[in-house]
C-alpha cells in the first residue's frame, strides 16, 4: 500500500481553528497522525494532549495499547525517554524529568476534568467520535454539551484546539449538527471551512482511483481487498461506513402528514403515512413544538415530560412495531431524545 496517501495532521492544524473534524475511511492513519503529533509537539513546545473516547471501557482499552511497537520505533521512544502508566504517557523533558504529555479519558467521566487548570493542555483529540445509533442511545446526558463544557473548562485563559476523528458521514454526528454544518456529500476529499474559519472539515475517504489501484495490486492488502469485496465488511473497511447500522435513511412520502414537532436540542418533525412514521430533521417554528424546556423562539410550544407518554400511545405502538423510519442522519439524533424520554430505548 505504498501508493496510498496517509493522513498528515500538519495541514489541518495550520488553520488554527478551535474545532476540526477529520472524516475518512479506516486505514488512512488519522489516529496515528495525531499520536505522532502529540509526541513531537511535547518535545518541541512542552504542550500536552488530552485523548478522548466516549465510554470508560473504550478509554481503558485505548490506554492499554496506545502506542503500538511500530509507532514507538518510528518516534524513537525507548525505556530511557518514554513510559506509560495507567491512563497517562510520560516523556523525559530537556531537564531529564518525567512529565506526562498525554492522557486518555472518557467523555462519560468528563466532570473529573472540569476544574482542571493545566494550561499545558492545548489539544483535545476525540477519537472515534462518530457513532452508531445503538451507542449513542447508551450515552447518558447531552454528549455535545458535555464536550463543550469540558472544552471551556480546560481552555480557560489559553488556546485549546479540538480534533474530532470519525469514519463516516452516514451515521450519527450530533457535533456537526450542533455547529450547523451541512455535510458536502458530493465529494470525498478536501478541506472545507465554516463559520468564518472557526470550524474546519477534512474529508480523506479512499478515492475511486486508490481503490481501483488497490484491487489490481498483488500485495497482501490487495488480496484482502479482493477477498472482502461484496461482503458486509467491505464498506466498513474501505468506504467509511459504520458496522452494525442497518437502518438507512428513507425518503419521506410526498403525501405524508406532519403530526408532531420536537426540539430537544436537535429539531425533528414526525410525519405519518399509511400507518408508518417518518422522522425528518427541521421544524416549522409557526406550528406547535414540543420542547425539553421553554424556548423563546417558539410562540406555540409545550414542555414535554416523560409522564406525557400516555398521550403518545400511537407513537409508542408504531415504534414498537418497527414502523418508525428516519429520513436523514440528523433526524436520528432528534428522535432518539424522544425515545429516551419515553424510556423506549
Amino acid at each position: 500500500m505504498t501508493s496510498r496517501n496517509y493522513f498528515n495532521a500538519s495541514k489541518i492544524c495550520s488553520f488554527h481553528a478551535p474545532f476540526n473534524f477529520i472524516k475518512g475511511a479506516r486505514g488512512r492513519g488519522k489516529s496515528w497522525a495525531f499520536k505522532i503529533r502529540a509526541v513531537r509537539r511535547f518535545w518541541r513546545t512542552g504542550e500536552k494532549t488530552l485523548w478522548l473516547r466516549r465510554f470508560e471501557d473504550e478509554a481503558k482499552q485505548t490506554a492499554a495499547n496506545f502506542f503500538k511497537p511500530v509507532l514507538i520505533k518510528k518516534l524513537g521512544l525507548n525505556e530511557n525517554n518514554y513510559k506509560w502508566d495507567g491512563r497517562k504517557g510520560y516523556l523525559k523533558n530537556r531537564r531529564g524529568k518525567w512529565v506526562d504529555f498525554i492522557e486518555v479519558m472518557s467523555l462519560a467521566a468528563y466532570q473529573s476534568k472540569r476544574s482542571a487548570d493545566d494550561e499545558k493542555i492545548t489539544t483535545i483529540v476525540y477519537d472515534e467520535y462518530t457513532t452508531t445509533p445503538e451507542k449513542y442511545r447508551m450515552y447518558r446526558g447531552n454528549e455535545v454539551e458535555h464536550f463543550i463544557d469540558l472544552f471551556v473548562s480546560i481552555k480557560r485563559e489559553h488556546k485549546v484546539f479540538c480534533y474530532f476523528l470519525g469514519n463516516s458521514e452516514a451515521i450519527i454526528d450530533p457535533f456537526m449538527n450542533y455547529f450547523g454544518i451541512r455535510y458536502p456529500h458530493e465529494t470525498k476529499e478536501g478541506y472545507f471551512r465554516f463559520k468564518d474559519n472557526s470550524v474546519i472539515l477534512c474529508l480523506c475517504m479512499n478515492t475511486l482511483e486508490e481503490l481501483e489501484e488497490l484491487e489490481k495490486s498483488q500485495t497482501y492488502d490487495g488480496l484482502v481487498y479482493k477477498a472482502l469485496k461484496g461482503t458486509n465488511y467491505f464498506d466498513y473497511m474501505y468506504h467509511g461506513a459504520t458496522k452494525g447500522v442497518s437502518e438507512k435513511p428513507v425518503k419521506r412520502p410526498l403525501n405524508a402528514r406532519k403530526i408532531w414537532q420536537f426540539d430537544f436540542g436537535s429539531k425533528v418533525s414526525v410525519y405519518i403515512y399509511k400507518n408508518e412514521l417518518f422522522c425528518e430533521s427541521g421544524i416549522d417554528s409557526k406550528l406547535l413544538v414540543f420542547t425539553d424546556k421553554p424556548n423563546p423562539s417558539y410562540k406555540v410550544q409545550r414542555v414535554l415530560r416523560s409522564s406525557d407518554k400516555q398521550n403518545f400511545d400511537g407513537f409508542v405502538e408504531l415504534f414498537k412495531s418497527g414502523k418508525l423510519h428516519v429520513c436523514d442522519e440528523n433526524a436520528i439524533v432528534g428522535i432518539t431524545a424522544i425515545l429516551r424520554l419515553f424510556n423506549l430505548i
